[in-house]
Protein backbone atom coordinates (compact mmCIF):
# COMPACT_ATOMS: atom_id res chain seq x y z
CA UNK A 1 0.00 0.00 0.00
CA UNK A 2 1.00 3.36 0.10
CA UNK A 3 1.99 5.77 2.81
CA UNK A 4 0.17 8.89 2.23
CA UNK A 5 -1.86 10.68 -0.38
CA UNK A 6 -0.56 9.69 -3.57
CA UNK A 7 -2.22 11.36 -6.96
CA UNK A 8 -3.15 9.06 -9.44
CA UNK A 9 0.17 9.73 -11.51
CA UNK A 10 2.75 8.72 -8.75
CA UNK A 11 1.07 5.52 -8.14
CA UNK A 12 1.29 4.84 -11.90
CA UNK A 13 4.88 5.33 -11.19
CA UNK A 14 5.42 3.93 -8.20
CA UNK A 15 3.20 0.75 -10.38
CA UNK A 16 5.57 0.63 -13.25
CA UNK A 17 8.73 0.39 -11.16
CA UNK A 18 7.55 -2.08 -9.08
CA UNK A 19 6.60 -4.04 -12.17
CA UNK A 20 10.24 -3.92 -13.84
CA UNK A 21 11.59 -4.50 -10.26
CA UNK A 22 9.57 -7.88 -10.24
CA UNK A 23 10.21 -9.16 -13.80
CA UNK A 24 14.11 -8.36 -13.42
CA UNK A 25 14.22 -9.96 -9.91
CA UNK A 26 12.37 -13.15 -11.16
CA UNK A 27 14.74 -13.32 -13.61
CA UNK A 28 17.89 -12.65 -11.64
CA UNK A 29 17.13 -15.45 -9.62
CA UNK A 30 17.85 -17.99 -11.99
CA UNK A 31 21.50 -16.99 -11.31
CA UNK A 32 21.81 -15.44 -8.47
CA UNK A 33 20.45 -19.11 -6.53
CA UNK A 34 24.22 -19.99 -5.37
CA UNK A 35 25.84 -16.44 -5.32
CA UNK A 36 25.90 -16.48 -0.96
CA UNK A 37 27.64 -19.75 -0.92
CA UNK A 38 30.01 -19.07 -3.70
CA UNK A 39 31.47 -16.18 -1.16
CA UNK A 40 30.91 -18.10 1.73
CA UNK A 41 33.30 -20.38 -0.17
CA UNK A 42 36.02 -18.11 -1.01
CA UNK A 43 35.79 -17.33 3.04
CA UNK A 44 36.09 -20.95 3.85
CA UNK A 45 32.84 -21.26 5.48
CA UNK A 46 32.58 -24.78 3.29
CA UNK A 47 30.85 -27.63 5.48
CA UNK A 48 26.82 -26.74 4.98
CA UNK A 49 26.07 -29.16 8.01
CA UNK A 50 27.09 -29.01 11.44
CA UNK A 51 28.99 -32.28 12.20
CA UNK A 52 29.41 -33.91 15.81
CA UNK A 53 32.88 -32.42 17.32
CA UNK A 54 34.69 -35.90 17.14
CA UNK A 55 34.12 -35.79 13.76
CA UNK A 56 36.85 -33.30 11.85
CA UNK A 57 35.45 -30.43 9.42
CA UNK A 58 38.69 -28.99 8.16
CA UNK A 59 38.93 -26.89 5.49
CA UNK A 60 42.23 -26.34 2.95
CA UNK A 61 40.76 -23.60 1.06
CA UNK A 62 41.91 -24.38 -2.09
CA UNK A 63 38.85 -21.81 -3.82
CA UNK A 64 40.91 -18.82 -1.61
CA UNK A 65 44.29 -20.10 -3.45
CA UNK A 66 42.50 -19.34 -6.62
CA UNK A 67 41.05 -16.50 -6.80
CA UNK A 68 43.87 -14.79 -4.81
CA UNK A 69 46.40 -15.99 -7.59
CA UNK A 70 44.41 -14.76 -10.54
CA UNK A 71 43.51 -11.25 -8.99
CA UNK A 72 46.67 -9.75 -8.11
CA UNK A 73 47.84 -10.40 -11.52
CA UNK A 74 44.86 -8.89 -13.30
CA UNK A 75 45.80 -5.51 -11.00
CA UNK A 76 49.20 -5.38 -11.35
CA UNK A 77 50.17 -3.26 -13.98
CA UNK A 78 47.24 -0.92 -13.03
CA UNK A 79 44.53 -1.18 -15.59
CA UNK A 80 43.98 2.44 -16.94
CA UNK A 81 41.44 4.34 -19.14
CA UNK A 82 42.86 5.79 -22.00
CA UNK A 83 41.88 8.40 -24.32
CA UNK A 84 43.11 7.92 -27.79
CA UNK A 85 42.29 10.80 -30.80
CA UNK A 86 40.12 9.95 -33.70
CA UNK A 87 41.65 12.91 -36.10
CA UNK A 88 45.52 14.68 -35.96
CA UNK A 89 43.48 17.32 -34.95
CA UNK A 90 42.44 15.69 -31.10
CA UNK A 91 45.54 14.98 -30.49
CA UNK A 92 46.04 17.82 -27.85
CA UNK A 93 42.52 17.19 -26.12
CA UNK A 94 43.42 13.16 -26.06
CA UNK A 95 46.08 14.60 -24.29
CA UNK A 96 44.67 16.81 -21.59
CA UNK A 97 41.97 14.23 -20.93
CA UNK A 98 44.49 11.24 -20.27
CA UNK A 99 45.76 13.44 -17.57
CA UNK A 100 42.90 14.69 -16.20
CA UNK A 101 41.70 10.83 -15.66
CA UNK A 102 44.68 10.33 -14.43
CA UNK A 103 44.51 12.72 -11.64
CA UNK A 104 40.82 11.69 -11.32
CA UNK A 105 41.93 8.17 -10.46
CA UNK A 106 44.57 8.73 -8.21
CA UNK A 107 42.48 11.22 -6.49
CA UNK A 108 39.36 9.24 -6.07
CA UNK A 109 41.84 5.82 -5.01
CA UNK A 110 40.13 4.29 -7.85
CA UNK A 111 42.41 1.12 -8.09
CA UNK A 112 40.87 -0.21 -4.51
CA UNK A 113 37.78 0.39 -6.48
CA UNK A 114 38.58 -1.98 -9.08
CA UNK A 115 39.79 -4.26 -7.35
CA UNK A 116 36.94 -4.68 -5.45
CA UNK A 117 34.82 -4.89 -9.00
CA UNK A 118 37.35 -8.16 -9.81
CA UNK A 119 36.58 -10.13 -6.79
CA UNK A 120 32.95 -9.54 -7.00
CA UNK A 121 33.17 -10.86 -10.63
CA UNK A 122 35.43 -14.09 -9.10
CA UNK A 123 32.49 -15.09 -6.95
CA UNK A 124 29.71 -14.41 -9.29
CA UNK A 125 30.68 -14.34 -11.99
CA UNK A 126 29.76 -10.27 -12.87
CA UNK A 127 31.02 -7.44 -11.47
CA UNK A 128 29.33 -3.48 -11.20
CA UNK A 129 30.89 -0.19 -11.56
CA UNK A 130 28.71 2.80 -11.24
CA UNK A 131 30.00 6.11 -13.47
CA UNK A 132 28.70 8.91 -11.57
CA UNK A 133 28.87 12.37 -10.33
CA UNK A 134 28.81 13.98 -6.65
CA UNK A 135 27.93 17.49 -6.90
CA UNK A 136 28.51 17.87 -3.41
CA UNK A 137 32.47 17.04 -3.58
CA UNK A 138 35.40 19.27 -4.36
CA UNK A 139 33.60 22.24 -2.20
CA UNK A 140 30.31 22.47 -4.45
CA UNK A 141 32.30 22.19 -7.74
CA UNK A 142 31.46 18.40 -8.18
CA UNK A 143 33.33 15.62 -9.13
CA UNK A 144 33.40 12.18 -11.13
CA UNK A 145 33.07 8.93 -9.16
CA UNK A 146 33.69 6.11 -9.64
CA UNK A 147 32.03 3.76 -7.07
CA UNK A 148 31.56 -0.49 -6.28
CA UNK A 149 27.54 -0.72 -7.28
CA UNK A 150 27.30 -4.78 -5.00
CA UNK A 151 26.16 -7.38 -7.67
CA UNK A 152 23.29 -7.93 -4.78
CA UNK A 153 21.71 -4.05 -5.27
CA UNK A 154 21.89 -4.84 -9.34
CA UNK A 155 18.72 -5.42 -11.01
CA UNK A 156 19.16 -5.21 -15.05
CA UNK A 157 16.71 -5.71 -17.87
CA UNK A 158 14.83 -9.19 -18.10
CA UNK A 159 16.14 -8.85 -21.58
CA UNK A 160 19.38 -7.40 -21.81
CA UNK A 161 23.24 -8.15 -23.05
CA UNK A 162 25.01 -5.65 -21.73
CA UNK A 163 24.35 -2.75 -19.17
CA UNK A 164 23.41 -0.52 -22.58
CA UNK A 165 22.82 -2.96 -24.65
CA UNK A 166 18.93 -4.25 -25.65
CA UNK A 167 18.41 -3.01 -22.51
CA UNK A 168 15.45 -0.89 -21.66
CA UNK A 169 16.13 -0.99 -17.53
CA UNK A 170 19.00 -0.67 -15.03
CA UNK A 171 17.66 -0.68 -11.22
CA UNK A 172 19.81 -0.40 -8.04
CA UNK A 173 17.91 -1.70 -4.78
CA UNK A 174 20.03 -0.38 -1.96
CA UNK A 175 19.26 -0.79 1.75
CA UNK A 176 19.66 1.88 3.56
CA UNK A 177 19.14 3.98 7.05
CA UNK A 178 15.89 6.00 6.98
CA UNK A 179 17.49 8.61 8.91
CA UNK A 180 20.01 8.86 6.27
CA UNK A 181 17.32 9.14 3.73
CA UNK A 182 15.39 11.25 5.35
CA UNK A 183 17.97 13.97 5.65
CA UNK A 184 18.39 13.70 2.04
CA UNK A 185 14.95 13.96 0.95
CA UNK A 186 13.73 16.67 3.81
CA UNK A 187 10.35 17.35 2.20
CA UNK A 188 9.24 13.77 2.09
CA UNK A 189 10.94 12.59 4.94
CA UNK A 190 7.47 12.44 7.18
CA UNK A 191 6.31 9.72 4.64
CA UNK A 192 9.64 7.62 4.94
CA UNK A 193 9.25 4.83 6.74
CA UNK A 194 10.94 1.43 7.47
CA UNK A 195 10.35 -1.19 4.92
CA UNK A 196 10.53 -5.06 5.97
CA UNK A 197 11.77 -6.99 3.38
CA UNK A 198 14.29 -9.98 2.74
CA UNK A 199 17.62 -8.08 3.60
CA UNK A 200 19.03 -10.61 4.70
CA UNK A 201 19.28 -12.32 2.26
CA UNK A 202 22.31 -11.36 0.36
CA UNK A 203 23.75 -10.57 3.95
CA UNK A 204 27.26 -11.56 3.68
CA UNK A 205 28.36 -10.61 7.18
CA UNK A 206 26.24 -13.21 8.78
CA UNK A 207 29.26 -16.43 8.36
CA UNK A 208 28.35 -18.39 11.38
CA UNK A 209 24.76 -19.74 10.17
CA UNK A 210 25.03 -23.34 10.69
CA UNK A 211 22.94 -26.14 9.18
CA UNK A 212 22.01 -29.36 11.55
CA UNK A 213 21.05 -32.38 9.45
CA UNK A 214 18.84 -35.18 11.13
CA UNK A 215 20.46 -38.40 10.74
CA UNK A 216 16.71 -40.34 10.90
CA UNK A 217 15.23 -38.00 8.06
CA UNK A 218 15.38 -35.05 5.95
CA UNK A 219 14.58 -32.56 8.00
CA UNK A 220 17.50 -29.94 7.78
CA UNK A 221 17.47 -27.29 10.85
CA UNK A 222 18.75 -23.39 10.13
CA UNK A 223 20.28 -21.72 13.38
CA UNK A 224 20.92 -18.26 12.58
CA UNK A 225 22.12 -15.08 14.54
CA UNK A 226 19.10 -12.62 15.65
CA UNK A 227 21.60 -9.73 15.32
CA UNK A 228 20.25 -8.63 12.08
CA UNK A 229 16.72 -8.03 13.48
CA UNK A 230 18.17 -4.78 15.60
CA UNK A 231 20.01 -3.46 12.78
CA UNK A 232 17.70 -3.96 9.84
CA UNK A 233 14.76 -2.26 11.82
CA UNK A 234 15.69 1.28 10.55
CA UNK A 235 16.30 0.23 7.37
CA UNK A 236 14.67 0.33 3.89
CA UNK A 237 15.32 -0.19 0.58
CA UNK A 238 16.35 2.78 -2.25
CA UNK A 239 15.00 1.36 -5.65
CA UNK A 240 16.62 3.85 -8.71
CA UNK A 241 15.68 2.60 -12.00
CA UNK A 242 16.67 4.07 -15.12
CA UNK A 243 14.61 3.98 -17.53
CA UNK A 244 14.30 4.68 -21.54
CA UNK A 245 10.27 5.64 -21.51
CA UNK A 246 8.20 5.67 -24.40
CA UNK A 247 5.47 8.81 -22.94
CA UNK A 248 5.35 11.57 -25.15
CA UNK A 249 3.56 15.04 -25.07
CA UNK A 250 1.62 16.21 -27.47
CA UNK A 251 2.97 20.12 -28.29
CA UNK A 252 -0.21 22.08 -30.70
CA UNK A 253 1.18 23.95 -33.26
CA UNK A 254 -1.02 26.77 -34.95
CA UNK A 255 0.23 27.90 -38.71
CA UNK A 256 -1.38 30.91 -39.78
CA UNK A 257 -1.28 31.45 -43.82
CA UNK A 258 -0.16 34.56 -45.07
CA UNK A 259 -2.54 34.88 -47.89
CA UNK A 260 -5.75 34.22 -46.76
CA UNK A 261 -5.19 34.81 -42.84
CA UNK A 262 -7.05 30.69 -42.15
CA UNK A 263 -5.12 29.32 -38.63
CA UNK A 264 -4.49 25.68 -39.49
CA UNK A 265 -4.19 24.08 -36.17
CA UNK A 266 -2.01 20.65 -35.72
CA UNK A 267 -0.39 18.19 -33.35
CA UNK A 268 3.31 16.98 -32.66
CA UNK A 269 4.09 14.29 -30.61
CA UNK A 270 7.34 14.63 -28.63
CA UNK A 271 9.10 12.09 -26.76
CA UNK A 272 8.44 13.09 -22.85
CA UNK A 273 12.36 11.88 -21.74
CA UNK A 274 14.65 11.60 -25.27
CA UNK A 275 17.18 10.76 -22.78
CA UNK A 276 15.38 7.85 -20.81
CA UNK A 277 14.28 8.56 -17.49
CA UNK A 278 15.40 8.57 -13.77
CA UNK A 279 12.77 7.27 -11.28
CA UNK A 280 13.69 7.05 -7.20
CA UNK A 281 11.10 5.11 -4.96
CA UNK A 282 11.09 3.84 -1.29
CA UNK A 283 8.20 1.46 -0.27
CA UNK A 284 5.21 3.47 -1.54
CA UNK A 285 7.08 6.81 -1.69
CA UNK A 286 7.70 8.65 -5.09
CA UNK A 287 11.02 10.56 -4.06
CA UNK A 288 11.92 11.30 -7.62
CA UNK A 289 10.76 11.25 -11.60
CA UNK A 290 12.42 13.43 -14.11
CA UNK A 291 15.05 12.86 -16.70
CA UNK A 292 17.92 10.62 -16.92
CA UNK A 293 20.76 13.16 -15.79
CA UNK A 294 22.81 12.02 -18.34
CA UNK A 295 23.24 13.46 -21.75
CA UNK A 296 23.65 9.92 -23.84
CA UNK A 297 21.06 8.61 -22.46
CA UNK A 298 23.09 5.79 -20.92
CA UNK A 299 22.61 4.01 -17.99
CA UNK A 300 25.56 4.97 -15.83
CA UNK A 301 26.95 1.33 -15.12
CA UNK A 302 29.00 -0.66 -16.61
CA UNK A 303 29.42 -4.60 -16.26
CA UNK A 304 32.82 -6.96 -16.04
CA UNK A 305 32.89 -10.31 -16.41
CA UNK A 306 34.89 -12.87 -15.27
CA UNK A 307 34.24 -15.65 -17.90
CA UNK A 308 31.66 -14.98 -20.55
CA UNK A 309 28.47 -17.09 -21.23
CA UNK A 310 27.73 -16.09 -25.37
CA UNK A 311 24.38 -14.13 -25.59
CA UNK A 312 23.91 -13.72 -21.54
CA UNK A 313 24.02 -11.04 -19.72
CA UNK A 314 25.97 -12.87 -16.44
CA UNK A 315 28.96 -14.51 -16.59
CA UNK A 316 30.48 -17.54 -14.92
CA UNK A 317 31.60 -17.35 -11.13
CA UNK A 318 35.53 -18.88 -10.62
CA UNK A 319 34.00 -20.37 -7.44
CA UNK A 320 31.01 -22.14 -9.36
CA UNK A 321 33.71 -24.90 -11.13
CA UNK A 322 35.33 -25.44 -8.01
CA UNK A 323 33.25 -25.87 -5.35
CA UNK A 324 32.42 -29.32 -6.26
CA UNK A 325 36.08 -30.64 -6.35
CA UNK A 326 36.53 -28.80 -3.31
CA UNK A 327 33.88 -30.13 -1.25
CA UNK A 328 35.19 -33.58 -2.03
CA UNK A 329 39.28 -32.29 -0.97
CA UNK A 330 37.35 -31.54 2.48
CA UNK A 331 36.46 -34.34 3.17
CA UNK A 332 38.94 -36.84 1.59
CA UNK A 333 41.25 -34.93 4.47
CA UNK A 334 38.43 -35.10 6.44
CA UNK A 335 37.69 -38.20 6.63
CA UNK A 336 41.42 -39.36 6.66
CA UNK A 337 41.79 -37.22 10.37
CA UNK A 338 38.83 -38.90 11.27
CA UNK A 339 40.36 -42.88 11.03
CA UNK A 340 43.41 -41.43 12.62
CA UNK A 341 41.82 -40.29 15.16
CA UNK A 342 39.60 -43.12 15.91
CA UNK A 343 41.87 -45.19 15.33
CA UNK A 344 44.64 -43.63 17.61
CA UNK A 345 42.39 -44.50 20.59
CA UNK A 346 40.77 -47.91 19.43
CA UNK A 347 37.27 -49.57 21.37
CA UNK A 348 38.22 -51.20 24.56
CA UNK A 349 36.14 -54.57 25.16
CA UNK A 350 35.52 -55.01 28.92
CA UNK A 351 33.74 -57.58 30.33
CA UNK A 352 30.11 -56.54 33.22
CA UNK A 353 31.77 -58.86 35.56
CA UNK A 354 35.42 -57.92 34.97
CA UNK A 355 35.62 -55.29 38.08
CA UNK A 356 36.92 -52.51 35.91
CA UNK A 357 36.05 -49.17 36.38
CA UNK A 358 35.70 -48.16 32.90
CA UNK A 359 36.36 -44.72 33.60
CA UNK A 360 40.09 -45.63 34.54
CA UNK A 361 40.82 -46.38 31.09
CA UNK A 362 42.11 -43.05 29.55
CA UNK A 363 44.56 -44.91 27.28
CA UNK A 364 47.67 -43.49 29.27
CA UNK A 365 50.96 -45.32 28.19
CA UNK A 366 51.81 -48.01 31.01
CA UNK A 367 48.24 -48.06 32.21
CA UNK A 368 47.96 -51.36 34.08
CA UNK A 369 44.54 -52.62 34.34
CA UNK A 370 43.57 -55.07 37.38
CA UNK A 371 40.43 -57.55 36.91
CA UNK A 372 38.55 -60.55 38.16
CA UNK A 373 39.99 -63.61 37.33
CA UNK A 374 38.62 -65.59 34.34
CA UNK A 375 37.40 -62.90 32.60
CA UNK A 376 38.21 -60.61 29.68
CA UNK A 377 39.24 -56.60 29.05
CA UNK A 378 40.63 -56.49 25.09
CA UNK A 379 41.54 -53.62 22.93
CA UNK A 380 40.58 -53.65 19.25
CA UNK A 381 43.49 -53.40 16.63
CA UNK A 382 42.57 -50.22 14.80
CA UNK A 383 42.27 -50.14 11.28
CA UNK A 384 44.74 -49.09 8.78
CA UNK A 385 44.28 -45.51 6.62
CA UNK A 386 44.10 -47.30 2.91
CA UNK A 387 47.36 -45.81 0.35
CA UNK A 388 45.01 -45.14 -1.85
CA UNK A 389 43.58 -42.21 0.05
CA UNK A 390 46.61 -40.12 0.12
CA UNK A 391 47.41 -40.53 -3.83
CA UNK A 392 43.64 -39.31 -4.06
CA UNK A 393 43.89 -36.44 -2.23
CA UNK A 394 47.25 -35.23 -4.29
CA UNK A 395 45.28 -36.64 -7.61
CA UNK A 396 42.56 -34.12 -6.41
CA UNK A 397 44.91 -31.10 -5.88
CA UNK A 398 46.18 -31.42 -9.38
CA UNK A 399 42.48 -31.33 -10.87
CA UNK A 400 41.55 -28.69 -9.27
CA UNK A 401 44.71 -26.70 -10.19
CA UNK A 402 43.23 -27.94 -13.95
CA UNK A 403 40.14 -26.76 -13.70
CA UNK A 404 41.17 -23.45 -11.91
CA UNK A 405 43.40 -22.51 -14.45
CA UNK A 406 46.21 -21.77 -11.53
CA UNK A 407 49.19 -23.95 -10.72
CA UNK A 408 52.71 -24.13 -8.81
CA UNK A 409 54.50 -21.87 -12.01
CA UNK A 410 51.49 -19.09 -11.84
CA UNK A 411 51.98 -18.96 -7.76
CA UNK A 412 55.89 -18.46 -8.01
CA UNK A 413 56.93 -21.90 -7.17
CA UNK A 414 59.80 -23.52 -9.43
CA UNK A 415 58.66 -26.59 -11.23
CA UNK A 416 60.56 -29.54 -10.20
CA UNK A 417 62.94 -30.84 -12.83
CA UNK A 418 63.35 -27.91 -14.58
CA UNK A 419 66.32 -25.07 -14.00
CA UNK A 420 66.74 -23.50 -17.32
CA UNK A 421 65.64 -19.92 -16.84
CA UNK A 422 63.88 -19.64 -19.97
CA UNK A 423 61.66 -22.63 -20.02
CA UNK A 424 60.86 -21.57 -16.41
CA UNK A 425 59.66 -18.08 -18.63
CA UNK A 426 57.83 -19.88 -20.99
CA UNK A 427 56.30 -22.05 -18.55
CA UNK A 428 54.90 -19.07 -16.68
CA UNK A 429 54.06 -17.25 -19.65
CA UNK A 430 51.75 -20.24 -20.47
CA UNK A 431 50.52 -20.32 -17.48
CA UNK A 432 48.36 -17.53 -17.80
CA UNK A 433 46.20 -18.00 -20.76
CA UNK A 434 43.16 -17.56 -18.15
CA UNK A 435 44.13 -14.97 -16.58
CA UNK A 436 44.85 -13.03 -20.26
CA UNK A 437 41.40 -13.74 -21.03
CA UNK A 438 40.18 -12.12 -17.83
CA UNK A 439 42.40 -9.52 -18.77
CA UNK A 440 40.40 -8.61 -22.11
CA UNK A 441 37.15 -8.95 -20.36
CA UNK A 442 39.02 -6.42 -17.92
CA UNK A 443 39.70 -4.00 -21.35
CA UNK A 444 36.38 -4.54 -22.25
CA UNK A 445 34.77 -2.73 -19.16
CA UNK A 446 37.69 -0.14 -19.29
CA UNK A 447 36.21 0.70 -22.54
CA UNK A 448 32.71 0.96 -21.12
CA UNK A 449 33.79 3.09 -18.23
CA UNK A 450 35.92 5.16 -20.36
CA UNK A 451 33.12 6.43 -22.73
CA UNK A 452 30.98 7.45 -20.00
CA UNK A 453 33.77 9.03 -18.17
Amino acid sequence: GYTHETSEEDKKTIKLVREWFDRNKKHRSTYDEHWLDYYKMFRGKQWKEQRPSYRHSEVINLVFQSIQSSVPILTDSRPRIEFLPKEPTDMELAKILNQVVESDWEQGNWTLNLVEMVYDAHFYGVGYAEMGFDSDLEDGEGQITFPRADPFYCFPDCNAKGVNKQSDCFQYAEPIDVRLLKKRYPDKAKHIKPETVDLIHGDKTDLDQVRFKSPVDAKTIVEGTSAYEASYRDRTILLTTYLKDDAYDEERKDDKNPETGEVSTSFIQKAKYPNGRKIVTSGGVLLEDGPNPYDDGKFPYARLLNYVLPGEFYGVSEVEQLQSPQKIFNKLISFALDVLTLMGNPVWIVGTDSGVDTDNLFNRPGLIIEKEPGTEVTRQEGVQLQPYVLQLIDRLAEWFDGISGTNDVTRGVRPEGITAASAIGELQEASKTRIRLKSRLLDAFLQDVGQMY
